[in-house]
């Protein structure tokens, strides 16, 4: 039974034809003019997401692996921070300190909430935990490098489904307040089933899954104080990406659509936007799921409530994660839009992924193109994003065939190539400006791709 998804007819317009940038085996051989890939680090343990700090340094969310192969390894893991930076801005990071350790579960969300950086986790490091999630409060040391200190968490419990990925949003506020994101995944197929049960710094039982979050968190004061609890929007699948548009408050998310019968994809991965008006409504905005979908095959509109997306994905992407805005001083063309990392065949990395590109939708165009082309060789899933105003950061979890630790790779596009070096080696980048939130995802079993964020643990 495919998976129901709402979806905009008069906006599915054909990808570009070629790609904004290519790659060509292990190398970045033709960034665009006026923009400069560097291979930022290598040999990370699953890198999922990052932030960049004020002091130019990145801040990075790594799992250490658990004693097992395959994508256990990452799940059964525990999470850790790591500060890497470039005492010469060239690029290449010479730096690198792990500022906290022993996090309960998988990281999939890094963001800061001015003074305090907040991590996402799934599981308890056991097959049980699979229904858990945390979002961790830390506190930053004396010295960039200095150990953080945790302050505080939000502990999240499904009833039903399987929590794959965490990943949070945060809008500045004012007084020390900010208002941060969070989503909660629904069900494979069908009516969302389940309810979410959240304690810590606030409590709640029995909320509706599928659906998108709002609490305000002060950060002024030892411990964070955390309130407000709203449900914003429904009828949402689940997403492994959000943030917040500064200028307008509205909320960009990405809802992974990807489901099969019989191994062809019925719905397609979607772009979705919920705007600072409907969340001051005080009314939940609906966006369809499950009675409403995008027809993979040619985008035409199926069901009609809810919602349209902004943009649904179409073509060779299966999995859509960390979504980002491109950085604002990049060239003209390529600095008015919004990035999706999309994990494809999360078994396979290089030519036997081709599913797997990093997807540029032009917001003032409104049409999308390939920024990073799928299968690239070396190349297994760049799926963590972050931005700043002239750099745009791209993650990939696991360079290598199936899940192995220690083959994560970040790489950096600079606008500034007077001050980075072409590259030594090295293949794209993806961004991330915002905060993200929970995803929740049971997957079918199919020969098709799934990102981390939608796959099913059993």
């Amino acid at each position: 039974m495919a998976k129901a998804y709402n979806a905009w007819p008069t906006v599915f317009l054909a990808l570009m034809a070629t790609p904004v940038l290519m790659i060509s085996g292990p190398l970045l051989l033709s960034p665009p003019d006026g923009l400069t890939v560097t291979t930022f680090a290598t040999g990370l343990n699953f890198p999922t997401s990052m932030t960049p700090l004020a002091d130019g340094s990145l801040l990075v969310g790594t799992t250490t692996p658990f004693n097992t192969t395959g994508q256990f390894s990452y799940y059964f893991g525990s999470g850790e921070l790591v500060r890497l930076a470039s005492s010469t801005n060239n690029g290449v990071s010479d730096s690198s300190a792990v500022v906290f350790a022993g996090l309960p579960g998988a990281v999939t969300s890094v963001r800061q909430i001015g003074p305090l950086i907040a991590v996402a986790t799934v599981g308890n490091t056991t097959a049980s935990g699979f229904t858990q999630g945390d979002i961790t409060f830390l506190k930053p040391g004396a010295s960039p490098a200095a150990p953080y200190t945790n302050v505080g968490s939000i502990h999240l419990q499904e009833t039903v489904n399987t929590l794959t990925v965490l990943p949070l949003a945060v809008s500045p506020g004012s007084g020390g307040s900010y208002s941060v994101y969070f989503g909660v995944g629904a069900n494979n197929t069908g009516t969302p089933t389940g309810t979410v049960s959240v304690s810590g710094l606030i409590t709640a039982a029995n909320q509706p899954t599928g659906s998108i979050y709002q609490i305000t968190v002060n950060a002024n004061g030892a411990t964070p104080t955390v309130s407000g609890l709203t449900q914003v929007a429904n009828g949402i699948r689940n997403t492994g990406g959000i943030m917040v548009d500064p200028a307008t408050g509205n909320v960009y998310f990405g809802d992974n659509g990807y489901e099969d019968s019989g191994g062809v994809p019925i719905s397609a991965d979607e772009l979705n936007m919920l705007t600072a008006a409907q969340i001051a409504s005080g009314t939940v905005t609906s966006f369809g799921y499950p009675n409403s979908y995008a027809n993979y095959s040619d985008g035409s509109f199926a069901g009609g409530t809810g919602v349209p997306p902004l943009w649904s994905y179409l073509g060779q992407s299966f999995g859509l994660n960390e979504i980002a805005f491109m950085p604002s001083g990049f060239p003209v063309g390529l600095n008015n839009g919004i990035l999706g990392g999309f994990d494809g065949n999360y078994n396979h990395s290089g030519t036997l992924n081709p599913t797997n590109p990093v997807v540029l939708y032009d917001l003032g165009t409104g049409t999308s193109s390939d920024f990073v082309g799928g299968g690239q060789a070396d190349v297994g899933h760049l799926i963590g994003l972050a931005s700043t105003g002239n750099s745009l950061f791209l993650a990939d979890i696991s360079s290598a065939d199936g899940w192995v630790g220690g083959s994560g790779v970040i790489y950096e596009i600079s606008s500034d190539a007077s001050s980075v070096p072409e590259p030594a080696s090295g293949a794209l980048v993806l961004t991330g400006l915002a905060l993200a939130f929970i995803r929740l995802h049971r997957s079918n079993s199919s020969s098709l791709t799934k990102s981390p964020a939608s796959r099913t643990k059993s």
